[in-house]
This record gives structure tokens, sequence and C-alpha cells, in this order.
């Protein structure tokens, strides 16, 4: 009887280790091939290439800048597992300027943004919420990923203000210059 145990106890860690390498599968290497055929597995005529443009680790989560061959602003949200590998967990694309969003990864909560910095306009943005405002320093490169650190009660998207280096409100300007809608 004890030998049928431990044999079970082993066909398990053995199905377990399978099933667990199989959903995270993505090497570091392949992560642009996995998003791509992710964001076209429901796409049967044509397909969307994508070029990723940064990345950022927070805790276990990798948070993916990418952008479309069509123009489109693109952001994935992948898992890292204990083996190292990662797994899609979502993406989403569209012709926003940015992309923001306040998500939980652990135990704590990060607002977020994601975004093209069109002609180096924007030096930084600032997310209020209902009762806190955060100012987040927009990096001078073409495209960004930013976030910072908020109580755990946020779950609401903030509006959201561009400012240029002279602390001038350009959230208008840049909407109808850039504007790809």
């Amino acid at each position: 009887m004890k030998k049928y145990i431990i044999i079970l106890i082993l066909v398990t860690i053995g199905i377990a280790f399978f099933w667990y390498n199989g959903t995270y599968k993505i090497n570091e290497d392949e992560i642009d091939k996995n998003i791509t055929q992710f964001v076209n597995r429901k796409n049967d005529n044509d397909s969307l290439k994508i070029n990723i443009e940064e990345s950022v680790d927070i805790g276990d989560r990798r948070i993916v800048c990418f952008t479309t061959d069509n123009g489109f602003l693109g952001e994935a949200f992948l898992k890292k597992g204990i083996n190292k590998r990662f797994k899609i967990e979502w993406t989403g694309y569209g012709n926003n300027i940015y992309r923001h969003k306040v998500r939980k990864i652990g135990n704590k909560k990060y607002f977020t943004v994601i975004g093209r910095n069109y002609d180096l306009q924007i030096a930084k943005i600032i997310g209020n919420f209902k009762e806190k405002t955060y100012e987040l320093e927009v990096p001078q490169q073409e495209y960004f990923i930013i976030y910072c650190e908020v109580e755990n009660n946020f779950s609401e998207h903030p509006a959201i203000r561009l400012f240029d280096s002279n602390n001038n409100d350009i959230t208008d300007d840049i909407y109808e210059a850039y504007s790809l809608g």
C-alpha cells in the first residue's frame, strides 16, 4: 500500500511539473513572437505584426509596450514563473496616445502609464484620483513605461494631464496634434 501511495505522489508531481512548464513556457527571447501570436489569435484574415518598444519588470510581472505595423500602441502583461519563463495574462492595443491603468501586482497596487512621447514634448504626467494626485516624470525617449505605487484602495482610472518641461498643460495640444483617430 505504501508503494502505491509513493507512486501516486510521484505521478502527481510529474503531472504538475509538466502542466506548470506548459503554462509558463515563453522564454525571454520569444516574448515578441508570442505576443504577436496572442494578439492575432482571433484574427483569421490579416495578422498584425508587432515591435516591442519598451518593457519593465515589477515583481513577477513584465509590462511590455509595443507598436503594431498599422501604428497602434499596445501593451502586454506577462507573469514570470518560478521556472524563469513567462505566460501572457492579457494584451491590448488601440489608437491611444497612452494607456494607463491601476494594476495589482502581488499585494501592492501600481498606477502605470504606457505611451509615446511625440516629439519628446511630454515631461511629466499627472494622474488625479479622487483624493490623491500622482506626478510621474516621463523619460525623454519616444516610448515609455512609467509607474508608481498607489494605495491599495485605488481601483479607478485617474484623470490624466500631460505637461511639458515648462510645466505647461499640453494635454489638448498633444491630442489635437497627434490623434490617430
